[in-house]
């Protein structure tokens, strides 16, 4: 499950987007954090909270509008390696 929502968080922005765009994945990425957050419970907080941070700042920077911060988030979060078991993407 963990392994699905990451695909699809990284199909939605393993691109560059417009401010538009990016606004517009703002409720996806928001549910895709929601069950990350409940799906990750299981796996130590050290594992878990540097894949998790990366996205929440996204979400931050789409939320409060801050264009500057969109592509480095982005990429940011893109970087990290997936922290679940079977995690091969």
């Amino acid at each position: 499950m963990l392994g699905r929502r990451a695909a699809e968080l990284k199909a939605a922005f393993n691109y560059t987007l417009n401010d538009d765009e990016y606004l517009e994945q703002l409720p996806c990425l928001t549910r895709h954090l929601s069950a990350f957050k409940l799906l990750s419970g299981a796996y130590p907080d050290e594992q878990t909270k540097p894949y998790l941070a990366s996205w929440h700042e996204l979400k931050l920077s789409l939320a409060e509008r801050r264009q500057s911060g969109y592509e480095a988030s982005r990429k940011q979060a893109l970087s990290h390696t997936p922290f679940w078991l079977n995690s091969a993407l």
